[in-house]
């Protein structure tokens, strides 16, 4: 006997509402995984070679106190 077609949809969009957590679990657990790798990774900042031309020492400061941290080498 054949099944009705409310049948055949629900099992239809269960299966791919299993297919969809799968996929998911997957990525999450690949990206989780990778984010650990990262963090295993030991870190250092390549020596400083070279500055570029500041116009004035006050231009260097400022950006050494507001940018510095990130923006260059000499992260803390």
């Amino acid at each position: 006997m054949a099944q009705p077609q409310t049948l055949r949809r629900v099992q239809r969009s269960t299966r791919g509402k299993r297919i969809a957590l799968v996929v998911g679990g997957t990525l999450l657990t690949l990206f989780l995984a990778l984010q650990g790798v990262a963090l295993a990774l030991p870190r250092t900042n390549p020596p400083v070679v070279a500055e570029p031309a500041w116009d004035s020492p006050q231009t260097r400061e400022l950006f050494m106190r507001a940018c510095g941290d990130c923006h260059s080498n000499q992260t803390n």
